[in-house]
């Protein structure tokens, strides 16, 4: 019983002599290699975790530059294509007749809202941006079918006047739909434009109360407080430019 008990210890003895001398070897080569000591648990948890950090800094960068590129420097796209598409309906191609000119901004239009449309999923914040600059070019491209044109395709202001508030009915229209600030701003500003242009007392004063009535109606309603701070400074502008020339727009505002 006893010669197997002092066999196991003898091996076991003769283990941990070869461990120390391991362990000794091993001692004198870092010394020779003057390597520094192994780090702890805890430096390499920390390591692990700035491995961790860096590609989420990376991503983050990277994030950056999508947000750049799809936001700021698409906006200034969209917005210099909106302006280009105004220039193109303001231009006065004098190779064409009148309504082939105005057809093609209304196609030009037509082309603003279809991108909108097709981007509304994968692009939402830039198809809004088309939406909204296809619906003020559509109110100026009814606006020249009579206004600030030399020949006029429609001869008749009333029916002019009554494309105009068409387009000003749909503005609000898709502003109460969507419950868009931005969209309601646009209408109100739009339809004191057309009060203006229509250059008719009743028609000026009629249209500044129902645009009046329905900023204050969008302000209780869904709270746009700047749509109604706008309405009202808008409102006070029209009631001063309405009775004497306008030097901006160039139109003579009658006391008819």
């Amino acid at each position: 019983m006893n010669q197997p008990e002092n066999s196991s210890s003898q091996i076991a003895e003769g283990h941990e002599e070869t461990l120390r001398r391991i362990d000794a070897r091993i001692a004198r080569i870092e010394a020779y290699l003057q390597l520094g000591p192994l780090p702890s648990a805890q430096t390499n948890m920390a390591l692990a975790q700035n491995d961790a950090i860096e590609p989420t800094a990376e991503a983050k960068e990277a994030a950056l530059e999508s947000q750049i590129g799809e936001y700021w420097l698409a906006r200034v796209g969209l917005v210099a294509l909106i302006i280009g598409t105004a220039f193109f309906i303001a231009y006065p191609f004098t190779f064409l007749p009148p309504w082939l000119h105005r057809l093609l901004g209304f196609i030009a239009v037509a082309g603003l809202f279809t991108v909108s449309r097709m981007w509304r999923a994968a692009y939402p914040y830039l198809s809004r941006i088309l939406f909204g600059g296809g619906l003020v070019l559509l109110y100026y491209a009814v606006l020249r079918l009579h206004f600030f044109s030399e020949a006029p395709v429609i001869a008749n202001k009333a029916v002019a006047l009554a494309g105009l508030l068409a387009v000003n009915a749909l503005l609000f229209f898709l502003a109460r739909r969507r419950k868009s600030e931005l969209l309601t701003a646009v209408a109100i500003f739009l339809g004191y434009t057309s009060a203006l242009v229509g250059d008719q007392t009743h028609f000026t004063l009629a249209l500044a109360v129902v645009v009046a009535a329905v900023a204050v109606y969008f302000m209780l309603q869904y709270r746009f407080e700047n749509a109604g701070l706008l309405a009202l400074v808008l409102a006070y502008a029209t009631h001063l430019l309405w009775p004497s020339r306008n030097p901006i727009l160039f139109i003579s505002f009658s006391t008819r």
